[in-house]
């Protein structure tokens, strides 16, 4: 996300900045957008990757 918000404000990845806009709640390209869509993205990978490792644990027992 941070490699994004760079390449954007250069003029790289316009396209794939504003997907990333639409597909996060808190994403913004600017420094605090970035931060708290970096955050948002940490908090939904542990939540899936919890999930996944609790279904799996429950099915190897």
């Amino acid at each position: 996300m941070l490699l994004l918000t760079v390449g954007g404000s250069f003029g790289f990845y316009q396209n794939a900045a504003e997907i990333m806009q639409q597909h996060h709640m808190f994403y913004a390209p600017n420094l605090l957008g970035t931060i708290t869509g970096m955050i948002e993205a940490a908090i939904i990978a542990f939540a899936g990757l919890y999930a996944f490792g609790w279904i799996y644990n429950r099915l190897t027992k």
